[in-house]
């Protein structure tokens, strides 16, 4: 809001009631404010000032026309008054009335010409409004005459943008920065017109050192650093990824974070980095299932199959109606041949839960399998036949499954089926990315299948 003068009339309630009316607003209760100004402009009827607050509250609340109709009476009462100009504004700016918006500006900076706001404004209306020539002419006189202010080489920059003038454009921007390296539309303007115009390598360097220029604070900017340097990948990028994260979110990250800086510590191979790295996020959030989730997901791929049951089995004690953990425990349960009660129990109590989930009646035919009821675990099968191409699924562990249970009870149209499944599956773009794993598949396809959790959709 621009800045205002109020004058009361002599009357100590009309006061008293303002007064309280603001406190209320600070506290952010509109309404509560929007009563005690009404009730102050009962004690000071004539007040212009009291009435562009009523105008101005009715606007925060979405309350339009009546917002129109008390800053109409109050113009009536006085025009020239800062408080009743600026609520004018804010409402002519809602509707969309840049002419009269402008001609409101004027009227502003008619009373305070060094009103900044009232520049801002005057400048990005002038743009809006397609008045190119009149905009340059009065900036570049500004900035001239106000060379530490930061604000007009920003519209210099964007009009240089947009006049297809990238260098002058960031000579404009790099010029608002070094006079403020906080200038947050600055900094996120020319961040997105690196992007627009370079890429890889290119964009990262100019990245790098635009945060260098703004004394590497700007969250939003070091965040595309990050998001530069993992899609571009390899180690050095990796690495820098996660130097760039710690900057940001410090030693102890929210989980979503700690669990993108395990990852990354994953995809350069440096397991017992991604495994502290969530272990100590655990104990900042020890029952964040997203965490311990994440962990056990971890050993597992790191083939530590007793650490991932466990981490599964405290996850369940947090959470008893999670069904891909409860899908976890129960598989891995029936594959070792052990607690095959338990995973029963703990396989039908999700597919209650996951009722079409694939991976869950793959588990309840493996179990079925190993304890020797075939006919069960072919019907089994057969659902999870029709929805993993339903849902376009592959995966490997529950292809072999299929197999060997088709295989075991002689059923040599269920094999033949899963051939022409993967053969399908070669010939459809949905498994493009996948086409050399069904390839080798295909080629194993009689042998024994594998001994690890089906329980974790990838």
């Amino acid at each position: 809001m621009l800045s205002c003068n109020f004058s009361f009339a002599a009357d100590d309630q009309s006061y008293f009631h303002y007064i309280i009316a603001e406190e209320r607003r600070l506290d952010g209760d509109a309404l509560g404010a929007l009563d005690e100004y009404k009730e102050a402009s009962i004690h000071d009827k004539d007040s212009a000032e009291l009435k562009a607050k009523i105008a101005s509250v009715y606007l925060e609340i979405g309350e339009q026309e009546k917002a129109e109709k008390e800053i109409t009476e109050a113009l009536k009462l006085k025009n020239r008054s800062y408080g009743v100009l600026s609520t004018y504004l804010n409402i002519l700016l809602s509707t969309k009335n840049y002419t009269q918006a402008l001609k409101t500006c004027e009227e502003i900076l008619a009373l305070d010409s060094e009103n900044k706001e009232a520049i801002n404004y005057k400048i990005a209306l002038l743009i809006e409004l397609g008045k190119k020539e009149e905009a340059f002419g009065f900036v570049k006189k500004y900035a001239k005459e106000n060379q530490t202010e930061d604000f007009p080489h920003y519209y210099l920059g964007l009009m240089a943008y947009e006049a297809g003038h990238p260098r002058e454009a960031e000579k404009e921007f790099l010029t608002a920065i070094s006079l403020n390296p906080e200038h947050e539309p600055s900094i996120i303007t020319l961040m997105l017109m690196y992007e627009k115009i370079y890429s890889g390598e290119q964009l990262l360097s100019k990245l790098e050192q635009l945060s260098v220029n703004t004394g590497g604070n700007n969250d939003d900017l070091n965040n595309r650093i990050i998001m530069v340097n993992i899609k571009l990948g390899g180690n050095v990028h990796l690495n820098k990824a996660v130097e760039y994260l710690n900057q940001v979110y410090g030693e102890h990250p929210l989980p979503y974070i700690a669990i993108e800086k395990s990852s990354l510590y994953d995809r350069i191979e440096n397991k017992e980095a991604a495994i502290n790295e969530l272990t100590e996020a655990i104990k900042n959030y020890p029952k964040n299932e997203a965490l311990i989730f994440a962990l056990a997901i971890l050993f597992d791929k790191y083939g530590q199959k007793e650490n991932a049951l466990r981490t599964m089995e405290k996850l369940i004690e947090i959470n008893p109606n999670n069904s891909e953990v409860l899908n976890y425990i129960g598989y891995s349960y029936a594959d070792k041949g052990v607690e095959l009660k338990k995973a029963r129990v703990l396989l039908e109590k999700a597919l209650k839960l996951s009722p079409d989930d694939p991976y869950v009646l793959d588990s309840i035919a493996w179990l079925n399998y190993k304890e020797g009821k075939l006919s069960a675990a072919k019907l089994e099968t057969e659902k999870v036949a029709e929805l993993i191409q339903q849902k376009s699924i592959f995966e490997v562990e529950i292809l072999e499954h299929m197999f060997v249970i088709y295989k075991t009870v002689n059923d040599v149209e269920g094999q033949t089926k899963i051939k022409k499944l993967l053969t399908d599956m070669l010939n459809s773009k949905k498994y493009n990315d996948k086409k050399d794993s069904i390839r080798k598949f295909l080629e194993r396809i009689n042998e024994e299948p594998q001994r690890s959790p089906a329980s974790i959709k990838k």
